[in-house]
């Protein structure tokens, strides 16, 4: 009997090998796959840190290469902040070789406006954009000619010549219309051409007449300083004294009188504190800070006095050295500082060094190579032993601040609401010189009012002790109902020049024009308009107002 055969059992057999050989094969390229993956992770993590230990030595060289440029630097700093204390107190010990045979020759043309006007004179534009006009229309082109048909229907005629007229009085009213439009047009033309021109003229003539008030004020200047007079001197000396170049940061203020060919100066000098202290200036590195001595308190008092009697000779001698006119004979120097008066405990001016000279002295003298000391009491120079003490001496001369130009202030009615541009104009001069006064009363400045000019304005002089902001300050106003113009400006800067004032001040209850505000552009004007007054006056306590309207009705009826 024949055996039977399990053919299905023998395929599943076979299946189920092929089966597991399969999964054998996925399971062992899987454990490739892992095996792979875990090559690379490994790989990239030894990257990754051959990265990180790059990165922090390249940090540590940065880290290490910053503190060593940060000691060099605090090293450096120290060392020149060492140096510069040195020198400038050796500048200040040896001021007079600097400035020994320096010539400061004063230029009074750079004052002058010497620059010709330089704007171009304005093209005609009419020329190059005029619009032509096209020929009005003729009617004789619209007439119908005669012809057979209009000779057999006359009323083909008649219809067609309707025709014609109606095209004319069509084309003559787009004419008419067009040539409105260009004529317009060309009167727009004309007219900026007119306005282009005006605008140089006037722009020409302001620029004429700005070089001729100037110029004139210079040239005033100058002859008072010629005849030894006190607004040429007073300027002359202000810009001699101005570029005065001295080591320490020091902003020199003085107020000057002459009496004949005598100029007396009275100067206000520095505190001690300006002395550089600083002996040594050190980094330590271990403790990563600075360290810092000083110069002992006899030492800076030593500079001090030998500083003082060295500026009060300098500041002569460049005045005789820039005095080529040789107007001034002699020089009276007073030095005055503020001191705390150690009885009362008050701060009071008080004059520490007086010096007379000549100018046959000073010019004569070779400042390099004398002895600052000896040349001051060869000069019969006047001061304590010891300057630094601060002990005050009698000046030689006395300066007097007066000007006979000068009148009595009188108080005004304070009257809250009052429309000050209807006020009485010798009434709002001195509300005026209140006002100022009180603004600049809290820095000790001084307000003196002029002799009334029955101009409706007002004159007054300010002294502003402030050694920045501060000196002489010509002050006008005008009580107006109107805009101010340009010309007011022009006379308040000629003002100022022939006054050698440090700034002027022009005060209006209206306002001003634009050429007016471009007038003042880089000149020392400042400009205040109503608006300004009455926030300067509220500021102080006045409660007025201003209506312009309310004050030309009172005006025109007063009229």
């Amino acid at each position: 009997m024949p055996k039977k055969v399990n053919v299905g059992k023998g395929v599943g057999r076979v299946v189920k090998y092929a089966l597991k050989t399969a999964v054998q094969d996925a399971k062992r390229i899987e454990r490739e796959k892992q095996k792979e993956r875990k090559k690379i992770d490994r790989e990239r993590q030894r990257q990754d840190k051959n990265r990180a230990a790059e990165f922090k030595r390249i940090e540590r060289e940065r880290i290490k290469t910053q503190k060593i440029q940060e000691k060099q630097e605090a090293l450096d700093f120290a060392k020149r902040k060492t140096e510069e204390a040195n020198l400038v107190r050796d500048q200040l010990k040896n001021l007079l070789v600097d400035y020994n045979g320096n010539n400061n020759h004063f230029d009074w043309n750079k004052y002058r406006l010497i620059e010709p006007f330089k704007e171009k004179k304005p093209v005609p534009e009419f020329g190059l954009k005029k619009k032509e006009i096209p020929p009005e229309p003729n009617f004789e082109e619209y007439k119908i000619k005669d012809n057979l048909l209009s000779t057999i229907f006359p009323f083909f005629k008649d219809i067609k010549e309707k025709s014609a007229v109606k095209r004319y009085n069509t084309d003559l009213e787009k004419w008419k219309l067009l040539k409105n439009k260009l004529d317009s047009i060309n009167e727009e033309i004309l007219l900026n051409d007119e306005i282009a021109l005006t605008e140089w003229k006037n722009s020409k003539v302001g620029h004429e007449e700005s070089v001729v008030k100037t110029n004139s004020a210079v040239d005033i200047l100058y002859d008072s300083y010629k005849k030894s007079e006190l607004p040429g001197i007073e300027f002359f000396i202000d810009e001699v004294l101005s570029n005065l170049v001295l080591p320490i940061e020091f902003e020199g203020e003085w107020e000057v009188a002459i009496e004949s060919k005598l100029v007396l100066i009275d100067f206000k000098l520095p505190q001690k504190d300006i002395i550089p202290q600083t002996k040594t200036f050190k980094y330590l590195v271990t403790k990563k800070e600075f360290t810092e001595t000083f110069i002992s308190e006899k030492d800076i008092n030593k500079i001090f006095d030998l500083f003082i009697i060295q500026l009060s000779l300098i500041v002569q001698n460049v005045i005789f050295r820039a005095d080529l006119e040789n107007v001034i004979d002699s020089i009276v120097f007073n030095g005055w500082i503020d001191s705390i008066e150690k009885a009362t405990g008050h701060l009071r001016k008080i004059c520490i060094i007086s010096l007379q000279a000549t100018k046959e002295e000073l010019i004569n003298l070779k400042l390099d190579s004398v002895d600052p000391k000896s040349c001051f009491k060869q000069l019969k120079g006047f001061s304590a032993e010891r300057i630094s003490d601060l002990i005050p001496i009698e000046p030689i001369l006395m300066f007097n601040k007066s000007d006979k130009r000068f009148v009595e202030s009188t108080s005004t009615n304070y009257v809250k609401d009052e429309n000050i541009a209807s006020m009485h104009w010798e009434v709002f001069e001195h509300l005026i010189r209140e006002l100022f006064e009180k603004e600049f009363i809290s820095n000790g400045g001084e307000v003196k009012i002029t002799q009334a000019s029955r101009d409706g304005g007002v004159d007054a002089v300010a002294f502003d002790p402030d050694p920045i902001k501060g000196g002489k300050i010509v002050i006008q106003a005008k009580r107006y109902t109107n805009v101010v113009g340009v010309s007011a400006v022009r006379d308040l800067y000629g003002t100022v020049m022939n006054e050698g004032a440090n700034k002027g001040i022009l005060v209006t209850t209206s306002n001003y024009g634009a050429d007016a505000y471009n007038f003042v552009k880089d000149k020392p004007l400042t400009l205040l308009n109503g608006s300004n007054l009455l926030f300067l006056l509220e500021k102080h306590g006045y409660n007025y107002k201003i209506d312009i309207e309310e004050a030309r009705a009172n005006l025109k009826r007063k009229k």
